[in-house]
């Protein structure tokens, strides 16, 4: 019997038999550290954000706009 081992990235749960390329996956990921502002549409009124700005751990600003796909 052959046993393998497979890491798994905590973050993006992608698998890898090598654990130094696990390792690099885990460090390529930003982590988001805070939500900066949120932006509400009042036409639409679905009581979520329209938009969000999340500050990052290495500073960076990015926006996420909402689909409005409920899961």
């Amino acid at each position: 019997m052959k046993q393998e081992t497979i890491y798994e990235c905590e973050l993006c749960h992608s698998t890898f038999y090598d654990k130094e390329r696990c390792e690099r996956c885990e460090k390529s990921h930003y982590i988001p550290k805070k939500i900066e502002s949120c932006y509400y549409s009042f036409e639409l009124n679905t009581g979520y954000p329209k938009n969000i700005i999340i500050k990052f751990e290495n500073g960076s600003l990015v926006k996420y706009e909402a689909q409005y796909e409920l899961l």
